[in-house]
C-alpha cells in the first residue's frame, strides 16, 4: 500500500527513535553519498557499462536512498513534501523553457517519456 512522504518521514523516524537515534548531520550525509553510489553501480551494471559481477536490486537501492534522506530530512527538521513542492515551483518558474528548448536542440541527454 503506497503511503504519503510525511508518513515516510515518520515511520523512518519511528524506527531510527527504537534503533538507538539519529546519527551526526555528516555521518547520515555519508551515508546518502554512500546509497546514491550502490545506485549508479547497480544502473552501470543492469546498463551493461559494467560486469556484472553480482545480482542488483535498483528498487532496494533507491529504497536504502529514500529512508537515509528522511533520517536527514527530520534531523535537520525539514518536511521533504514542502520541500518538494517548492523545488517543483522553483524549477516550473526558472527551469521550464529552457528544459523544452534543450530538448528541442537536443542539449538534453537521452530522455524517456
Amino acid at each position: 500500500m503506497p503511503i504519503t512522504i510525511v508518513e515516510a518521514q515518520q515511520m523512518a523516524d519511528r524506527w531510527i527513535r527504537e534503533h538507538g537515534g539519529y546519527w551526526d548531520d555528516f555521518v547520515i550525509l555519508a551515508r546518502l553519498t554512500e546509497e546514491l553510489g550502490e545506485i549508479a553501480s547497480d544502473l552501470q551494471r543492469d546498463r551493461s557499462f559494467r560486469p556484472r559481477k553480482v545480482k542488483t536490486d535498483l528498487p532496494a537501492e533507491v529504497g536504502d536512498l529514500f529512508f537515509t534522506l528522511c533520517a536527514f530530512a527530520n534531523k535537520n527538521n525539514i518536511d521533504i513534501s514542502v520541500a518538494f513542492q517548492d523545488v517543483i515551483r522553483k524549477y516550473t518558474e526558472r527551469d521550464s523553457a529552457a528544459w523544452k528548448e534543450a530538448e528541442r536542440s537536443g542539449g538534453v541527454g537521452k530522455r524517456e517519456e
